[in-house]
C-alpha cells in the first residue's frame, strides 16, 4: 500500500503508540512484574504484626508499595542501611525484593539475619526476618515525659521547661520533643532540641539510668539545617553526672549522625547540653540508647 499525505496521521499516531508502548517497558518493567509485587504486598499486608517493618529492595522502588495496605503501609521502613539502634521496637521484618536481589537486602542489615519463612510470587519474593548478634536498646527519647529539660544561663541558673504533650522552653517559643528528622540522609527518630542562642544553653537530664551495660549516643543537624548557607557551630556535650563529659561540635553543613559511647557503673543521671550563638536554622536532634540483655 501506498503511504499519501491523508495516511500521515494514522502512521504518525501508530508511531507514537509503539514508541509509548516501547518506552513503557523499558521504564515500567513487564506488566507481569507488577503482578508480582501486587501478590507479594498483599500477602506481606495480610501477615504483618504491628511491631513488624517492611523493607523493599531495591530501596528505591516503589512497586509493592502503592499495593500495601493500612497495616503495612504504615511500617514501610526507608532507610538505606540500619544501624544496630535502629532496631528499636521492631521485633521482625518483612523483606519484599526482587529475585537475586537478596545479598543487596542482607548488605543494608546490622547483624546475622535469621529467616523465619520465604514466599516466592515468579520475580518477586518475601522473606521475613529476624537480625541477630546485635545489641538491643531501648530509645530513651520513648521516655522523654520522665526527662528534666531546662534552660541554663551562664551564672548556672537553671529555669524549668514546662511539660505538655512536649517540652516547652520559655525563650523564642523552643520545645523539646520526640519527633522524626533526616539527619545523616536518613530519618531518624530523636529528641528534636534546637538551641536557644544567648548565653542560654538547653539541659536535657535523665536520671537514674542503668548505665552499667553503656549507653550509645547519636546527634547531629537535619537535612533542613544543614542546607542553610551559614549557621552558628552547635555544641553538643553527653555526660553520666560526675564523669568527665564528651562533646562534638557541628559546623552548619556537618551532615553526621555523629556516634558517641557511655559508660558507668550501676546506675547515673544522663545530662545533655546544646548550645549555639544562636538557634538560626539550628534543628538539632539526638537520642540515647540504653543496652540490654540481648534476647
Amino acid at each position: 500500500m501506498t503511504l499519501t499525505r491523508a495516511h500521515l496521521p494514522l502512521a504518525l499516531l501508530l508511531g507514537v503508540s509503539v514508541f509509548a508502548w516501547v518506552g513503557h517497558l523499558f521504564v515500567f518493567g513487564d506488566p507481569t512484574a507488577d503482578a508480582d509485587w501486587k501478590k507479594a504486598a498483599e500477602f506481606v499486608e495480610a501477615e504483618i504484626k504491628p511491631d513488624e517493618l517492611v523493607r523493599v529492595v531495591p530501596d528505591w522502588s516503589e512497586a509493592p508499595l502503592v499495593h500495601l495496605g493500612s497495616n503495612a503501609h504504615a511500617n514501610v521502613d526507608r532507610r538505606r542501611k540500619l544501624l544496630p539502634e535502629d532496631l528499636v521496637g521492631a521485633s521482625a521484618f518483612w523483606i519484599i525484593h526482587e529475585k537475586g536481589r537478596w545479598s543487596d537486602a542482607v548488605e543494608a542489615l546490622p547483624g546475622r539475619v535469621e529467616e523465619l519463612q520465604r514466599k516466592r510470587f515468579d520475580s518477586v519474593e518475601v522473606a521475613q526476618i529476624r537480625i541477630q548478634d546485635v545489641p538491643r536498646y531501648e530509645r530513651l527519647s520513648d521516655r522523654l515525659k520522665d526527662a528534666r529539660v531546662s534552660l541554663v544561663d551562664g551564672a548556672g541558673t537553671q529555669t524549668p521547661c514546662r511539660w505538655t504533650s512536649r517540652w516547652t522552653c520559655s525563650v523564642n517559643r523552643r520545645y523539646v520533643a520526640q519527633e522524626v528528622h533526616e539527619v545523616g540522609d536518613e530519618p531518624r527518630h530523636c529528641i528534636y532540641a534546637v538551641p536557644v542562642g544567648g548565653d542560654k544553653t538547653l539541659r536535657v537530664e535523665f536520671p537514674g539510668i542503668d548505665v552499667s551495660q553503656g549507653v550509645v549516643v547519636r546527634s547531629g543537624v537535619s537535612l533542613h539545617g544543614t542546607r542553610a548557607p551559614s549557621g552558628p557551630d552547635v555544641k553538643f556535650t553527653a555526660s553520666i553526672k560526675g564523669q568527665e563529659p564528651q562533646s562534638t561540635t557541628f559546623a552548619y553543613n556537618d551532615d553526621r549522625w555523629h556516634r558517641m559511647d557511655l559508660k558507668g557503673e550501676g546506675r547515673g543521671d544522663l545530662v545533655f547540653d546544646v548550645w549555639a550563638e544562636s538557634s538560626h536554622r539550628r534543628h538539632f536532634c539526638f537520642d540515647a540508647y540504653v543496652t540490654s540483655a540481648r534476647d
